[in-house]
This record gives C-alpha cells, sequence and structure tokens, in this order.
C-alpha cells in the first residue's frame, strides 16, 4: 500500500492539476489544505467519505484522503470539501493576513501569501459545520447553507449544504450535531506558512503524489458507520 502524509502544523496549501487515489491509498492531510485544480467534487468528496470511515481505527484513518490531526481531534474537527463554483472565492490564503482589528482577513487581501482561484475542488482541515470553508464555523452563513440543504428535500447536498457527515443527505440529526460542535470553535482554521515557500506545487499525475496506488478498489466496499 502507498501512502503520502503532508507535514503537519497548518504549513502547507497542496495546490495539484489532478488528484487520484487507487485501492487502499492514502492522502494524510493532517490539518492543512488541497487544492485540486481539475478535480471532481464527487470524486474527491468520495476519497474524504472513505478516508472517515473506512479505517481500523475509527474515523478519519481509512483510504482516499483522511487526516490523522482530526482523527486524534475526537470528531472536532473534519476535512470539508466544496467546489468554488459555488463558494465564489477568487483566492486563497497561504498563510493568515492580519485585518488590524485582532483577527484574519478571510477571504485575504491579495498579496505574496494567495493563490488565485477559479472552478477547483477546495478541501481544507477545519472544523464541522464549517459550510463554506473560511476556517470556523458561525450562525451565520454556514447555519444558512445548512437550512438550505435541509429544505432542498435532498436536491442540495454536500458539505456546502450542511452534509457534514458525509453521508449524502442532509438532516436535523446526526448533521445539525455536528455542526453544533463546530459552532463559535476557536481559532479559526486557516492556512498558514512563510508565504509562497509553503505553497507545494504538486508535480504531474506520475509521481506518488498525484497517484496513490493500493492493493485493492475501495469504492465498491465502502462501508458505512454514524459519527457520534
Amino acid at each position: 500500500m502507498a501512502s503520502v502524509a503532508v507535514p503537519a502544523s497548518q504549513a502547507l496549501v497542496l495546490d495539484t492539476g489532478t488528484l487520484s487515489i487507487v485501492g487502499t491509498g492514502q492522502l494524510n492531510l493532517k490539518d492543512n489544505d488541497l487544492i485540486v485544480r481539475t478535480g471532481s467534487l464527487a470524486t474527491i468528496t468520495g476519497y474524504i467519505t472513505t478516508g472517515l470511515y473506512n479505517g481500523p481505527g475509527g474515523y478519519w484513518d481509512g483510504p482516499g484522503i483522511n487526516s490523522s490531526v482530526a482523527a486524534a481531534n475526537g470528531l472536532r474537527t473534519a476535512i470539508g470539501v466544496v467546489s468554488n463554483s459555488d463558494t465564489g472565492y477568487g483566492m486563497w490564503p497561504v498563510m493568515q493576513v492580519p485585518d488590524g482589528f485582532g483577527g484574519f482577513l478571510y477571504p485575504p487581501a491579495p498579496d505574496a501569501h494567495t493563490l488565485s482561484l477559479g472552478t477547483e475542488i477546495l478541501a481544507k482541515y477545519t472544523y464541522f459545520g464549517d459550510a463554506d470553508l473560511n476556517g470556523y464555523t458561525d450562525d451565520g452563513v454556514d447555519y444558512q447553507q445548512y437550512l438550505l440543504g435541509l429544505g432542498s428535500g435532498g436536491a442540495l447536498t454536500g458539505w456546502i449544504y450542511g452534509d457534514f457527515d458525509y453521508s449524502g443527505l442532509v438532516d436535523d440529526g446526526q448533521d445539525y450535531q455536528q455542526y453544533l460542535l463546530g459552532l463559535n470553535q476557536s481559532p479559526a482554521l486557516v492556512s498558514q506558512g512563510a508565504g509562497l515557500s509553503s505553497v507545494s506545487q504538486v508535480p504531474e499525475p506520475s509521481s506518488i503524489g498525484m497517484i496513490l496506488i493500493g492493493t485493492l478498489g475501495f469504492l465498491s466496499r465502502r462501508t458505512r458507520k454514524s459519527l457520534h
């Protein structure tokens, strides 16, 4: 089985053109961010779902995209994923930019510490309930996104519409409990580093950082257990 683990301590934004994980391969994102420039939201969501549920030790240690930091954090944090076609961010922070009032700009001001965005897939280590991936869970935008998903009759789903347990549906049970768990946690989990040198520009798909190969295809073997 092949696996890749990126450094911890919110040091990296993993910025790649494509990402393919085969079999029991793993990408341990730890407490970092991931930008997939030409990826499929459904595919990356599938990787995260198996990373959350299909591991031997509980949660966030399965094949696909997982997080040893989230695994050690008692289901307080997660890997969230959205399409930037929905969020519409023009840039992504490589490091925190002070706002002058004791907080940080988000989305950040354009400078040497940001990456330009278009319609990429964005995955981020953050709190449960952080629908818009801005690094914290609030009772404004995040709650409104959850309500949109809840009231859509299944038409709107995914992390951005409140499917925080990756069940494929937005409900007023587990998803709401995960939202409450993350509500107003602090500090904001925004990527930080030493500048553009902290951005990991991943090579093309022939490298191990792009294609993670295991021994068996896992998408057909997906198991489900509830978060609790």
